[in-house]
């Protein structure tokens, strides 16, 4: 049949696209039209929207293509509703070696133990890192706690030789750089 009336339904009820591709499957079941087949079509379009930001970064060198990096933090944070803290460990030649989520807070507050971030940088023998956070709220300044943070964390990256290149806070749709408004 035709699917665009459940595709403006979604669109209306989510507000945007990647909003109606991160929906839960208990999201979208009460969806008039919503059923197990349809979720399963949304998940794989997720899944392989994710599959293709992705492969830009992976095993790549990330800081030569510093717009992607940035997409690819948008790709992972913009749409939660919830305040996550990500690290990204890259290797000697700054390709991503793992992204991981270290820390899940509340709508507008994460705890963050500086001690779990150094402990996965060292899991994965990580030359560098780049911490990325997000703000549901779509705040792009970086809170007095967001700075603290992560001057603390460089000085307990700089003892043991790794460099921490930058913090990103994602924003909505926009993504903003701590070292490039002058907080690092």
């Amino acid at each position: 049949g035709d699917t665009k009336p459940l595709a403006k339904r979604l669109i209306r009820t989510f507000k945007s696209l990647s909003a109606v591709l991160r929906a839960s499957a208990d999201d979208l079941r009460p969806i008039k039209d919503m059923n197990d087949s349809a979720i399963a079509a949304v998940q794989i379009a997720e899944a392989g929207g994710l599959q293709i930001s992705h492969s830009r970064v992976k095993g790549k060198p990330v800081l030569t293509h510093w717009v992607e990096v940035q997409d690819y933090c948008i790709s992972k944070l913009a749409h939660e509703p919830i305040e996550y803290v990500m690290v990204l460990c890259l290797d000697s030649q700054n390709r991503l070696i793992i992204d991981e989520t270290v820390s899940r807070g509340t709508v507008n507050q994460n705890s963050v133990y500086p001690r779990e971030k150094i402990n996965l940088v060292l899991w994965h023998l990580a030359h560098a890192v780049i911490f990325v956070r997000n703000h549901p709220g779509a705040e792009t300044n970086p809170s007095r706690a967001d700075i603290d943070v992560s001057k603390d964390i460089k000085k307990a990256l700089a003892v043991m030789g790794i460099a921490r290149h930058d913090h990103l806070i994602v924003a909505g749709v926009s993504c903003v750089s701590l070292k490039s408004l002058g907080h690092l």
